[in-house]
């Protein structure tokens, strides 16, 4: 949820000489709103155990480093089996594509720097396989990390409406 309106901001902001407070406004508080809505609904739901948490801890802290299913499992001190189930259960994904969902969104902060090519974006979110990166960051987001990085890059012009403001 985070990502979608951090770009969306992001957006706005750089793809404009002037942002349109409106929209930013307007962005930031549905975000809010949804953030709240989020919270209202996990306040009813069983808290996420310490050991999860700090797995997840692990995983953000080096993406680089080489998770496994059981050494992850290992670190909450739980079977496999059960880690598994109970990771889904409280963030509705398995671990390990909650880890490729890091990664491919550490992805994207990396894609803003033009000094990285894509060899060193997927070396440092742990993709020693450059083709493979490529292959799963387009599985995410429908783009290849390259034409993903052109459209950031592109300014974007957008037909006036009738309701749009003048600046």
């Amino acid at each position: 949820m985070a990502e979608r309106y951090f770009f969306a901001l992001y957006e706005e902001v750089q793809r404009h000489k002037r942002p349109d407070d409106v929209i930013v406004e307007s962005l930031l508080t549905a975000w809010l709103r949804e953030v709240s809505r989020a919270h209202q609904a996990r306040s009813h739901a069983e808290p996420i155990p310490e050991r999860l948490l700090g797995v997840v801890e692990a995983m953000q802290r080096d993406l680089t480093l080489r998770h496994s299913l059981p050494q992850l499992a290992k670190l909450a001190a739980l079977s496999v089996s059960q880690f598994s189930f109970v990771f889904r259960r409280h963030f509705d994904t398995s671990p390990i594509d909650y880890l490729l969902n890091l990664r491919l969104q550490r992805a994207l902060y990396y894609l803003s720097d033009h000094n990285l090519n894509m060899t060193d974006i997927s070396t440092r979110v742990g993709f020693n396989d450059s083709l493979y990166f490529s292959k799963q960051f387009k599985r995410r987001y429908g783009k290849s990390p390259l034409q993903y990085r052109k459209a950031m890059s592109s300014p974007q012009t957008f037909p006036a409406t009738a309701g749009s403001r003048s600046r």
